[in-house]
């Protein structure tokens, strides 16, 4: 049986796996191969994860569908672990001159902006509301 909560995440998801494609494919043909379309969308996934964290009654409804559709959906498809991790491995083995630095950088970078953004996220939300 397919429920609301499936929809909505079924929805958000490809809504935010499509934005992650279109930014990285953008990023990847202008800005080179750092993969600075991961970093953007896994910052600003951050950021809206910790601005909603923020938003009165926001996070005790978390099954709500609004909150399945933001969250659990969009956010999830969004942002990936696994695409960062693929191209940090790819950055490393493919042999090319600097991968190993290139791809320790593009890891170590999401591992500390990520969690910062969320911190932005959450306390200009707060100031806003």
């Amino acid at each position: 049986m397919i429920t609301e909560a499936v929809v909505c995440t079924a929805l958000g998801g490809a809504l935010g796996a499509l934005i992650r494609w279109i930014v990285t494919s953008i990023s990847d043909r202008y800005l080179g191969k750092f993969s600075w379309g991961i970093l953007a969308v896994n910052l600003v996934g951050c950021m809206t994860g910790g601005a909603l964290l923020a938003v009165p009654g926001f996070s005790e409804s978390p099954t709500s569908p609004v909150n399945v559709f933001l969250v659990t959906g969009l956010l999830g498809g969004l942002t990936t672990w696994s695409s960062l991790a693929t191209s940090s491995i790819s950055g490393i083995e493919g042999g090319e001159r600097g991968g190993i630095r290139r791809g320790s950088l593009l890891f170590l970078a999401n591992l500390v902006i990520c969690p910062l953004g969320f911190v932005l996220g959450l306390a200009a939300m707060e100031r806003l509301v």
